[in-house]
């Protein structure tokens, strides 16, 4: 599940920029994740690697962005969700080809409420 180290990676450098800023804890963090990018997945490794962290007990919003993939083959485009994608790849439901789904910036900060000193 590469969304957990995406998440795990995210939430290690916000915890890094948080101290060298020197703010006590996050409240509330708003991401955007793309509809390839599982959101129960991703609510687990929130909870998992924030604790210990000046994120652990942030609110969590999250806002959904349809992530369309074009085939190669026969130019169909479609909306996918995380159910359809296997290690980067989902078939094109009109041809049967293997589409390769750019995952590279299905997640990204919207905003970040944290509490300072």
């Amino acid at each position: 599940m590469h969304e957990a180290t995406v998440v795990r990676q995210l939430i290690e450098s916000l915890d890094q920029e948080l101290a060298r800023q020197g703010a006590i804890r996050a409240t509330r963090l708003r991401l955007r994740r793309g509809s390839a990018f599982s959101e129960a997945v991703l609510r687990q490794a929130f909870a998992l690697y924030a604790r210990g962290t000046r994120l652990e007990g942030a609110d969590l919003e999250i806002e959904t962005v349809a992530t369309r993939v074009t085939c190669d083959r026969c130019g169909h485009q479609e909306t996918v969700t995380a159910d359809q994608v296997v290690n980067h790849m989902t078939t094109c439901s009109q041809c049967g080809a293997l589409m390769v789904v750019d995952e590279a910036h299905e997640l990204a900060v919207v905003d970040l409420t944290v509490e300072v000193p």
